[in-house]
């Protein structure tokens, strides 16, 4: 429990002379607390009619800044900057917005870390860092094109219908190639029996998740499962793949895995306000025609198994859905010249990051078959919504990030959807993209 405290004086946590601050004794969610702080070199002929915040002779006035946020698990930490220059005269109306600006830290600060608000408020005030030219550089080099598609992506390239042998390989693949990395993820199954056209089938989403104690977390999703098409009279052998759907969004995530396995290991250790979970759904496709009922099995049940997961442990008020930051969605990726646009408003901001990510590299020539620096992601056009396993996230709450190509690339749903039918270069460009989203996001 965060409990609030009040100094008032030179001993103030936040230093300086005639000041009034609001702390925490006990660790605590971050947040910001304006308040006044005003020095006095007056004229010897002092007017003794002058308002406050005017100023008179050599008076000097400043609004300062304290702001007081977690540093880990055991502690708060506190800074202290200037708001507004020392020359100028603070008016009332800033002093009013002081004193109610330090009335609503102190009633928030007076909330338990577990009351429902708290998770909204840090998804809101949320900012990722930026990364220089030079660690833009490092973070591009880690990511290798070979180790994505030989390694990652290959063995995902088979028939993978939900309860099949198919599907329990490539679980067993993205499952084992997580639990092999030093970061130190905790890989979980989370499997169901569901009723389906086709009889009940056992479905299994692969969770695997950095810090599962963390307080928040950013969600990186796609499916692993294939469709069930019927075959080609002139080539019987022949079966769905589903390369672009979706089995190279998760190589990509694996890739991503992979290439920040140091960062994300030194992540996990500090222990982290924010960690990073990987979902890999199962079952998001339909046996036959697309309903509300034959669709997206693996990801209607995670979210109502996360809606009644208490988060923290034991917690009564918030639950691991409240927790999530972003759910970012990966689907369809992988042909050439994907549109990828920006489906929702309340996200958009963390959609600017990808258009910037993009522009960033472009410029410093690290994207390969890359004609204009705003190839990929494009604000200035929308296709409408998609059906995909945002969803039922959507419609809990969970602020959406959707990155699909839209109009869908022209094998889909087709036998064509094959790794001769991908383009090398944009898959190793958008997943570049997204190791600078993902860093600047966790903030390493």
């Amino acid at each position: 429990r965060c409990s609030p405290w009040l100094q008032l004086g030179s001993d103030a946590p936040c230093s300086g002379t005639g000041l009034l601050s609001l702390g925490c004794a006990d660790s605590c969610y971050g947040v910001g607390l304006i308040f006044v702080q005003r020095n006095e070199q007056q004229s010897q002929q002092q007017n003794p009619r002058r308002r406050f915040g005017k100023r008179q002779g050599k008076e000097l006035n400043s609004i300062n800044y304290c702001t007081i946020y977690s540093c880990g698990r055991d502690c708060c930490s506190i800074t202290v900057g200037t708001q507004y220059g020392v020359t100028e005269g603070i008016s009332d109306f800033e002093v009013c917005y002081c004193v109610f600006y330090s009335i609503c830290v102190h009633l928030l600060l007076s909330l338990p870390p577990t009351h429902p608000l708290i998770p909204l408020l840090l998804q809101l005030s949320h900012k990722a860092s930026k990364s220089s030219p030079s660690q833009v550089r490092r973070l591009v080099s880690q990511v290798d094109g070979s180790r994505l598609w030989e390694t990652h992506l290959r063995p995902i390239l088979i028939e993978r219908l939900p309860g099949t042998l198919g599907s329990q390989a490539v679980r067993q693949h993205i499952s084992s190639t997580l639990s092999s990395l030093s970061a130190g993820w905790t890989v979980e199954l989370d499997s169901f029996l569901s009723p389906t056209p086709r009889g009940q089938v056992t479905f299994s989403n692969i969770i695997a998740t950095l810090d599962p104690g963390a307080p928040r977390r950013l969600l990186l999703t796609c499916h692993y499962d294939s469709k069930v098409l019927p075959p080609d009279p002139r080539v019987p052998e022949r079966v769905f793949l589903g390369a672009s759907d979706s089995a190279v969004p998760c190589a990509m995530i694996l890739e991503l895995a992979s290439a920040l396995d140091a960062q994300l290991k030194a992540l996990n250790q500090q222990a982290s306000a924010v960690t990073l979970q990987l979902v890999f759904f199962d079952g998001e496709e339909s046996f036959e025609e697309w309903t509300a009922t034959d669709s997206l099995y693996g990801s209607r049940h995670l979210a109502e198994r996360m809606a009644h997961t208490p988060h923290p442990l034991g917690s009564t008020h918030t639950n691991l859905l409240q927790a999530v930051d972003l759910f970012v969605l990966l689907d369809l990726l992988g042909g050439p010249d994907p549109l990828i646009v920006n489906h929702f408003d309340n996200t958009a901001r963390w959609f600017d990051r990808l258009i910037a990510a993009e522009k960033r590299l472009h410029r410093q020539g690290l994207l390969t078959s890359h004609p204009s620096e705003q190839t990929y992601f494009r604000k200035d056009v929308y296709l409408g919504p998609v059906q995909d396993d945002h969803i039922p996230f959507l419609n809990k709450g969970v602020p959406v990030l959707h990155v699909i190509a839209t109009p869908f690339p022209p094998f889909w749903h087709t036998l064509d959807d094959t790794e001769e039918n991908m383009h090398r270069p944009t898959v190793e460009n958008l997943t570049k993209i997204l190791a600078v989203f993902l860093a600047e996001y966790l903030g390493f």
